[in-house]
């Protein structure tokens, strides 16, 4: 049964739906890596030889691809709300919070572009 006076409304606006992806984009992969890195070590301890370590590399590679998921749905989120609300004189605080949330996003790309002109 319902109290009359503890009624509350929460609206939740593509804005602030960004930005919670756009934190998930930061922690979500941490946290992936973390349990991940885990497993794989209680199963490399559990081995009698040696173990090859590439599966590390596919737990961080995989954390990369979640934060750039991520990052890029906070980014069309933005987007859309941007595009919706603001009209054609937008102002420079909402760009500035665009740049924010691609950053992760743009982290994840120049990090591939690096590795890959490295290799």
């Amino acid at each position: 049964m319902a109290m009359p006076g503890l009624r509350m409304r929460m609206r939740i606006t593509l804005r602030s739906l960004s930005w919670l992806v756009g934190a998930a984009a930061l922690g979500v992969p941490g946290l992936y890596v973390a349990v991940q890195l885990h497993a794989f070590n209680t199963w490399a301890n559990a081995q009698e030889g040696g173990v090859c370590g590439m599966p590390v590399l596919g737990i961080w590679l995989g954390a990369l691809a979640i934060c750039a998921l991520l990052s890029g749905g906070a980014l069309v989120l933005n987007g859309i709300d941007l595009l919706r609300r603001s009209q054609p004189p937008r102002p420079i605080k909402r760009y500035a919070e665009f740049a924010v949330l691609a950053a992760p996003a743009a982290c994840v790309g120049l990090f591939l572009i690096v590795a890959m002109v490295a290799w």
